[in-house]
């Protein structure tokens, strides 16, 4: 049950990265690919018209084929969205901004209803930390994006440098690395919000 409450937060981390990391780049990026004033604000206000609208067809999704198939293929399609958003010039970034949209949309609709049929009643602190990983993941995209934007460092780098961030500080946790958790932590995890 926690490694599943791990795997479900961090799909939520996933999921608000993409968007946060926008704003930053969106200078650099018009430039880069000669967008106009519009389009460039059209670039920040796609992923938020897609919340919107795909959200619609979640609840429809989710009888015909089930919350968990929607997660799997919600994550295909973001990988998807991201690797045509970084190829074909303009085109392939609205197109992959709206591909990803549509699967964070809809994924988001999904892992709510996931929570609720695996903890059930002791849902609501397993939602609290849905949540707190959703801004967590937004902040790591908006880091990143600065780190590009300001710093001059290439994507990559920000991504493994953030990705390595939060390894030590899971390594921070640990007493000693390879070791236990600490007492407290591992109580915590195992009472009753994660089962």
């Amino acid at each position: 049950v926690f490694a599943y409450a791990i795997a479900l937060l961090a799909v939520a981390f996933q999921m608000r990265s993409i968007i946060a990391a926008l704003s930053p780049v969106l200078p650099d990026l018009t430039a880069e690919l000669g967008l106009s004033e519009a389009l460039a604000g059209a670039s920040g206000t796609l992923p938020v018209l897609c919340f919107g609208v795909f959200a619609l067809l979640a609840p429809r999704l989710l009888r015909r084929i089930g919350a968990d198939r929607i997660v799997l293929l919600g994550l295909v399609a973001l990988a998807a969205g991201l690797a045509l958003r970084s190829m074909l010039g303009a085109f392939g970034m609205f197109a992959g901004t709206l591909v990803s949209g549509a699967a964070i949309s809809i994924t988001l609709v999904a892992l709510p209803s996931i929570i609720k049929r695996e903890y059930g009643t002791r849902a609501g602190p397993v939602m609290g930390f849905y949540s707190m990983s959703l801004c967590l993941g937004a902040a790591a995209g908006a880091v990143n994006g600065l780190c590009v934007a300001y710093l001059r460092l290439q994507p990559i780098v920000t991504t493994y440098a953030t990705s390595f961030l939060f390894s030590g500080v899971a390594l921070a946790v640990l007493p000693r690395p390879g070791g236990a958790l600490p007492r407290a932590l591992t109580t915590f995890y195992r009472s009753a919000p994660l089962g």
